[in-house]
Parts: C-alpha cells; sequence; structure tokens
C-alpha cells in the first residue's frame, strides 16, 4: 500500500502473528465466549490508522484461509475492525483503560453486526468457537440462524473487544513515546501519564491530584516521557526479548502444519529488526511481557 513507511510493514507480521497466537489460546479454552483474534488488529490501527488496521486484519484472516477457504468472508468484518480501531485512536479511546473498554463497547456491536450474517448464511451460525454454546441456546429457543448468531455476537463481540482494546491501550502505555511517535498515528494516543511533584527541601516526590499542579508546596514537574518498559534493566529487555521467542516455540505445536509453526521465524525475524532499526526489539518485548504468562 503506497505511503505506508518500513516501520507500519514491519509492524504488519507482528500482528498477525499476535492475532494467530490470541486466537489459538482462546480455542484452547472452550468454551470461553471470546476470540481475541483481533488484538494484533486494533494495534495496528491505533498506532497506524484506519487504512493501515483494515490491511492488518484482511492479511490476518488471509492467512487463516489458506487452510480454512471459507473464512475468506470475515475479511469484510476484519476490515471494519481494523478501520474503527484507527478511528478511535483518532478520538482519543485509548487514552485510558476506561476509554478504551468504552471504544472496545462501540466496536464490539458494529463487528457484530457485520460478522452476524455472514456466519449465519455461510455456517448455520456455528463456527467451531466457545460462541457456539450460545447459538445453539437460542436456536433451542425457536430463532432463526440469523437471529441466533446476531443475539450471540452481541452479547460477546462487545465483550471481546472490550478486552481486545483494553489490552492494547495497556501495550501502548508501556511503550516509550519516542517508539509510538515513530507511527502514523503515534501522536494521537494521549496516553495519560502520572505527573511528579517535587517538594522543595524534603528531597520527596510522589504522585500528586490533578488540582494540585503547580500549586504553593512545590514545582509540578513532567514525570517520565517514556513508557514503564523503559525502567528495565538491558538484562530484563533481554529476556523479555527471549520470552518473545519461546512464546512462538511454545504454541508451534498446537497448530502443526499451519502458520503457527512459523511464529519462531517471526520471533527471530524481530529479534533481526530490532538489531538494524530498533523497532522490532520495542514491539516484541512489550508483548512478551503482556501476552507469555497467558501461554504459560
Amino acid at each position: 500500500m503506497k505511503g505506508l513507511s518500513t516501520r507500519v510493514w514491519a509492524l504488519m507480521p507482528l500482528a498477525v502473528a499476535l492475532n494467530l497466537v490470541m486466537s489459538n489460546l482462546v480455542a484452547l479454552l472452550k468454551p470461553l465466549p471470546l476470540y481475541l483474534d483481533s488484538v494484533g488488529t486494533v494495534l495496528v490501527g491505533a498506532l497506524c490508522g484506519p487504512g493501515a488496521g483494515a490491511l492488518a486484519g484482511i492479511a490476518s484472516i488471509a492467512v487463516v484461509a489458506l487452510t480454512a477457504p471459507t473464512f475468506f468472508p470475515f475479511m469484510v468484518t476484519a476490515a471494519v475492525v481494523g478501520t474503527l480501531s484507527g478511528w478511535l485512536a483518532r478520538r482519543g479511546f485509548f487514552a485510558t483503560p476506561t476509554l478504551a473498554a468504552v471504544g472496545g463497547l462501540f466496536l464490539g456491536v458494529a463487528a457484530a453486526l457485520v460478522s452476524a450474517p455472514i456466519s449465519a448464511y455461510l455456517f448455520g451460525g456455528v463456527t467451531g468457537g466457545g460462541t457456539d454454546l450460545l447459538v445453539a441456546y437460542f436456536r433451542s429457543s425457536g430463532r432463526s440462524a440469523l437471529e441466533s448468531s446476531l443475539a450471540q455476537g452481541l452479547i460477546s463481540d462487545p465483550l471481546d473487544k472490550m478486552v481486545s482494546l483494553v489490552l492494547v491501550q495497556l501495550l501502548l502505555a508501556g511503550l516509550p513515546e519516542s517508539i509510538r511517535h515513530g507511527f502514523p498515528q503515534g501522536h494521537c494516543l494521549a496516553i495519560a501519564r502520572r505527573v511528579r511533584r517535587v517538594r522543595r527541601g524534603s528531597g520527596l516526590s510522589g504522585p500528586q491530584p490533578r488540582e494540585n499542579w503547580g500549586g504553593p508546596a512545590g514545582t509540578a514537574v513532567a514525570g517520565q516521557t517514556d513508557g514503564w518498559l523503559q525502567q528495565l534493566t538491558p538484562l530484563t529487555k533481554l529476556l523479555g526479548l527471549l520470552v518473545v521467542v519461546l512464546m512462538a516455540v511454545r504454541f508451534a505445536p498446537f497448530q502443526a502444519g499451519t502458520i503457527a509453526s512459523a511464529l519462531p521465524l517471526v520471533a527471530f525475524s524481530l529479534f533481526g529488526l530490532g538489531l538494524s532499526s530498533g523497532v522490532g526489539t520495542e514491539v516484541g518485548r512489550v508483548v512478551g511481557w503482556f501476552w507469555t504468562p497467558l501461554a504459560l
């Protein structure tokens, strides 16, 4: 796609890998009524804009459709999720976890309205996920496949997208500001941060309420502009990167013969990218810290 920077293209494989890893994890936790297969799509949409988000979603479905061609129509849903994620980021919905949850509610309703007809007419509402239990319940009450799919979507999709957007918001809050601003929409992500007050003569500092900023008791100074990850030691940062590789290796056996077996290659590619430009190391480190505990 013309106009996308190298950093945006470098983020795409990571987004696809994130979507696949989270989707496989949820599949292992049946009957969890979630998908979590659009976390990477939301991440790209937030950092890079609606167009890039739509492209990341389409790419993820294309990879899945290589072994399950019937999933091709869900590219429409994935594109909508990526586009709206970029739109929500421009309007400040990633500033706090609470705003991210509100944005996820809106995004989930939109995704349900788009995906329900696809699920109903192509699969009869049954897609092989944990949400099939909800569809079966509504079908048993006499509702049609479309009505059951829509009812299921309006229950599970908002919850799924709320969790996804909150996870992405936490990830973005952990990224250094310099890394976020290296992406097209990084400047739109006004992540809420603490401001620390240094009390004159006391040598003490600590977080203060907003109403006291700049008051007579002391001088309000801005806290670190980098994410909390910047406070880690070099050894911890290296371990975080290694964890990303271990996470990829951990998931490979679950989907033998599919794209999951390529996840270790993705992780090592990120390592090489990090050595050359500093992008893969920073992003991969954050992914490791947030998603590896779920994989173990």
